[in-house]
């Protein structure tokens, strides 16, 4: 299954308007506002009088102009299916954002940056990386390199450049442990234990640590040897476990359904699994 990317026109200007409401034939107005497309209608979200409105369009030339001197390559642009949420993949081609983790396998620092309108998403940025032999997202990392902005101003583009150079200089120690995670022996039977601790029992309720049904399960564990076999991965360690992962959430969470497998609940599953194996096991 492909990634699916929207083709939905994200910067399209967006306009505030007072919400009303009526009851027995009176109408009146709320001390509500509702955000609309300004092209097409749609209600993208309703907002309270002092909600400041910051269009997809600024915060994208916001970093734009962050990043104008740096080699930078715009890989997609996402929406959620009722256009109120905006991600951008942003990856750095510069050497300095760059790492071989073993001969052949470079991984390049992704950037996601996103602003929404239904009320309660701000404008923020999270590191991640980039696996060229596979594209895969490597993620699971965004809650220890995610940075919201709720406060966009005359001095966002510099907040950003500051904030961004002090984030990667802590992620150079990913890259490190990306790097030692090859020296560590995890083979099939290990992964799918992992998976099984995470499985729920029929009839359990889903909690922090057991979420996946069985079917979910058996799905995932399915993937290994296929992943593995894709990438004529030879040698069965912790970063290719990894990479099992991370390939799922990138290329195997897209439905019909959906405009971008970012927002699909598959994409929010796989991050909390790959958080859980970050944590617990690597």
């Amino acid at each position: 299954m492909e990634t699916n990317v929207t083709t939905f026109n994200n910067f399209t200007n967006v306009v505030r308007e007072p919400a009303n409401v009526t009851f027995n034939g009176v109408t009146k107005e709320i001390n509500k506002d509702v955000l609309l497309n300004e092209d097409t209608g749609e209600i993208l979200g309703v907002v309270g009088k002092g909600y400041k409105l910051v269009q997809n369009s600024e915060v994208r030339d916001f970093f734009d102009t962050a990043f104008e001197n740096y080699n930078v390559e715009v890989l997609a642009d996402h929406s959620s299916n009722n256009h109120s949420k905006w991600v951008r993949e942003i990856v750095f081609n510069d050497d300095q954002f760059s790492r071989e983790i073993v001969p052949g396998d470079n991984v390049k620092v992704k950037l996601k940056a996103w602003n929404g309108y239904d009320g309660i998403t701000s404008v923020g940025f999270a590191l991640e990386s980039y696996r060229l032999v596979c594209s895969n997202g490597m993620m699971g990392w965004g809650k220890l390199f995610s940075t919201r902005l709720p406060h966009v101003g005359s001095g966002i583009v510099d907040t950003i450049k500051n904030t961004f150079q002090n984030s990667f200089q802590n992620y150079n120690k990913v890259f490190d442990k990306f790097a030692d995670w090859t020296k560590k022996p995890y083979d099939e039977k290990d992964f799918k234990t992992f998976i099984t601790t995470k499985t729920k029992e029929e009839g359990e309720k889903t909690s922090a640590m057991k979420f996946l049904s069985e079917k979910q399960a058996d799905a995932i564990k399915g993937f290994y040897p296929v992943v593995m076999n894709k990438f004529n991965e030879s040698n069965e360690n912790l970063w290719t476990a990894y990479n099992v992962l991370t390939y799922i959430a990138s290329h195997e969470t897209a439905t019909k359904n959906t405009d971008s497998h970012l927002f699909t609940q598959g994409y929010g599953r796989m991050t909390k699994l790959t958080e859980s194996f970050i944590k617990e096991v690597a």
